[in-house]
């Protein structure tokens, strides 16, 4: 079966939260009767033409789709999907600044949501990762225990918690055994306090080193080792996070 490409835009907005503050909203189009998988919900986008770059299409595409003008469109994940009647490799950008009025010129309709509330399906089933991917923050922080000591990274780390970091990846491969597995008790218990996502890498464990690892029961965990593709890692310096 042939590859095809195409350019899907996760078109973004700042919405007011009553709980939050502001949390991100994107938006879905509802595919229209006489297409494929009519009624489930996609992200707007289409096919890259030949001699057509992914960022050209996908500019194209939300044109015709929706009527707007793309102001920034960073590149952010890319998988494939096999479906009973293609093969599509999805090259999927984010969308924060856009100009014009939205205009449903393809879908059924249109609706703004958010990763951790979705209010619409069925989604297309190539999406699941993405919602997932969706659901975490933009960066995540990196400990260095090992150099700068286990009491100044505990206290950095919570200072940046304190700020409102909410994934932190605690890599430590200098610190031997005992204190290693007490920096991590110690600091996955400090991320269950913030509502804080933690995971841990460990070198030789695949996928570049990250390795999944669940905090204590009720801790909101997640895989912050696994979150690389998704979001940017940052050092956590001491007093991180404090102006």
């Amino acid at each position: 079966m042939k590859l095809t490409e195409v350019a899907a835009a996760v078109i973004e907005r700042k919405a007011a939260d009553g709980t939050t503050g502001f949390a991100n909203e994107f938006l879905l189009g509802r595919r229209a009767p006489g297409t494929f998988y009519p009624g489930y919900w996609e992200f707007p986008g289409g096919k890259v033409e030949p001699g057509e770059t992914a960022h050209a299409a996908l500019v194209r595409e939300l044109a015709e789709e929706l009527g707007i003008g793309v102001l920034r469109a960073d590149p952010w994940l890319r998988r494939e999907h096999i479906y009973e009647h293609a093969h599509v490799r999805l090259n999927f950008f984010r969308v924060r600044d856009w100009c014009g009025e939205l205009h449903d010129h393809v879908h059924s309709a249109l609706a703004w949501q958010r990763a951790d509330g979705l209010t619409v399906s069925p989604m297309l089933p190539a999406n699941a990762p993405v919602l997932a991917a969706l659901a975490l923050p933009d960066f995540y922080a990196i400990t260095h225990a090992g150099e700068i000591g286990i009491d100044a990274q505990l206290m950095a780390l919570a200072s940046a918690l304190e700020a409102g970091l909410r994934l932190v990846q605690l890599r430590e491969p200098t610190l031997d055994a005992a204190r290693r597995a007490a920096f991590v008790h110690a600091a996955v218990d400090l991320c269950h306090q913030y509502g804080a996502r933690a995971g841990q890498w460990r070198p030789g464990s695949g996928r570049g080193g990250r390795r999944r690892r669940r905090a204590p029961a009720g801790a909101n965990a997640g895989d912050a080792g696994g979150a690389a593709g998704a979001a940017a890692g940052r050092r956590l310096l001491p007093h991180a996070g404090r102006t």
